[in-house]
């Protein structure tokens, strides 16, 4: 214990025994202990309640929010880029041919 030895324990008791007197050693030894117990007591609680406030009001980071998809919806767009088909390969059919109006006229 700090590195005293039996011997020097009792050196100690001694002194002690003659600088306060036998009738007020016991009283000093219980309020030592009352001080000991007491800090041991408040070390005690701020190790809980440390311990309590890190495991129960812990709130982790917030999530980066999802960024929405590049597309724009449909009534966003301008009209030019609604007329435009999306795959290159695809034809928009969006005038009619002039071939197919002049034979559906001369059909009726």
């Amino acid at each position: 214990m700090f590195g005293i030895g039996a011997s020097e324990i009792i050196v100690i008791f001694v002194v002690a025994l003659l600088v306060f007197g036998p009738k007020r050693l016991p009283e000093i030894a219980r309020n030592i202990g009352r001080v000991f117990a007491e800090f041991r007591r408040t070390a005690n609680d701020l190790q809980s309640h440390l311990n309590v406030n890190a495991t129960t009001h812990y709130t982790p980071p917030p999530r980066p929010a999802v960024q929405p998809s590049a597309e724009k919806p449909a009534e966003s767009q301008p009209t030019s880029a609604q007329a435009t088909p999306s795959d290159p390969t695809q034809k928009l059919d969006t005038q009619p041919d002039a071939a197919s109006t002049s034979s559906e006229s001369s059909d009726t």
